[in-house]
């Protein structure tokens, strides 16, 4: 009898502990933003859910993406100059995938040379960068090539997209940061618009990007202007581009409300990106 009401205690005690494990491991690991996404029928059924964002009509959606529910915002705002802005969430470009700024041209539309240097994070990369104060005694103006401080490669192990914006020059503003973000663990991570030359070394790497951004959100955001946000960011598997300093947008002034970096350098173009 003994031996019995001990194999029993036994038993009972195995399926709790086995119990307890499957509930820790189907727990949702909490520094992960990936694991924010909306599961409440009641949050789901307030908003309109749409499966592409080239369905988005209203300034906040749900987004059914990847078996999961994301809450997407549409803010009405624009990084561009005053005189380059227009009313409403219209751009005039055209929707055309061609570079059609001006400042810095050739280095916008260009990739540096040198092998890449891996970054864990945003934040790693932040450290290794030079002061914006330092990068405003280099003398950059509107016609200036990529000089020796933006020579550089890199590639980010870890990162998060926050927001997106297809501006009026064509290129598209990422603001991409770490899982945990601030002013100082962002960065404005630009695919540019495209070469005037199809012969152009970056041509075919920048249009194959384009072309990956609009497969992924469903819509190349083509005749909006302001960021599109996620409530919860979205995971960055692969981010490789080359640096720049904006000499036109002060730090603080590119992104949308609570996601401006504050610094100007950039990833500028962006050479390779997955989610």
């Amino acid at each position: 009898m003994k031996t019995t009401n001990k194999s029993s205690i036994i038993f009972l005690v195995s399926i709790i502990i086995g119990i307890i494990v499957y509930g820790c491991m189907k727990k949702p690991i909490a520094d992960s933003p990936k694991n924010k996404s909306i599961n409440s029928i009641q949050q789901v059924a307030k908003y309109d859910t749409i499966t592409s964002l080239e369905q988005m009509v209203k300034d906040t959606v749900i987004w059914k993406h990847d078996n999961e529910y994301v809450m997407v915002t549409h803010e009405n705002s624009t990084d561009e100059e005053e005189n380059e802005e227009n009313e409403g969430h219209k751009i005039t470009s055209g929707c055309s995938n061609i570079f059609a700024g001006s400042a810095r041209a050739a280095a916008k539309t260009s990739y540096a040379l040198p092998a890449a240097v891996t970054y864990a994070n945003i934040s790693a990369l932040r450290l290794s960068l030079q002061t914006d104060a330092n990068m405003h005694t280099k003398g950059l103006g509107s016609s200036s090539p990529r000089i020796t401080e933006e020579k550089r490669n890199v590639n980010i192990t870890s990162a998060y997209l926050y927001a997106i914006s297809r501006e009026s020059d064509n290129d598209y503003h990422m603001i991409i940061g770490d899982a945990s973000h601030t002013p100082s663990t962002l960065l404005n991570c630009e695919c540019g618009g495209l070469p005037s030359s199809t012969s152009s070394p970056a041509y075919t790497t920048i249009n194959n990007l384009r072309a990956y951004i609009k497969s992924y959100f469903g819509t190349d955001f083509c005749n909006q202007s302001g960021y599109t946000k996620f409530s919860t960011p979205i995971h960055i598997t692969v981010l490789k581009g080359s640096l720049f300093y904006d000499i036109d947008h002060s730090p603080g002034s590119i992104g949308p409300t609570g996601l401006r970096a504050n610094t100007s350098w950039e990833m500028h173009p962006i050479h390779d990106l997955h989610f």
